[in-house]
């Protein structure tokens, strides 16, 4: 039995997506600008995501099909734990 539990937008992010890895790949290829995995983690350990990369991220998800909001990349959102 699966349970939700609340992360915030960083954690979300990676807990959506599969990891750094899979964001900065799915960043990269929606911007045409090389992320890279420990920018992506860098966002995660300060629990911040820059504001003029939310757009490209809603983008990315999008590109690869992954459930996710703009309203939960300001306020977080829950993820299977």
């Amino acid at each position: 039995m699966s349970s939700k539990r609340h992360l915030e937008p960083a954690a979300l992010l990676l807990a959506r997506f599969g990891g750094p890895t899979a964001v900065a790949n799915a960043l990269s290829s929606v911007t045409g600008h090389a992320y890279n995995r420990s920018t992506v983690a860098a966002w995660a350990d300060r629990n911040r995501l820059p504001g003029d990369v939310l757009k490209d991220l809603i983008r990315a998800a999008v590109h690869a099909r992954v459930p996710l909001t703009h309203q939960e990349l300001i306020e977080g959102g829950t993820h299977d734990a």
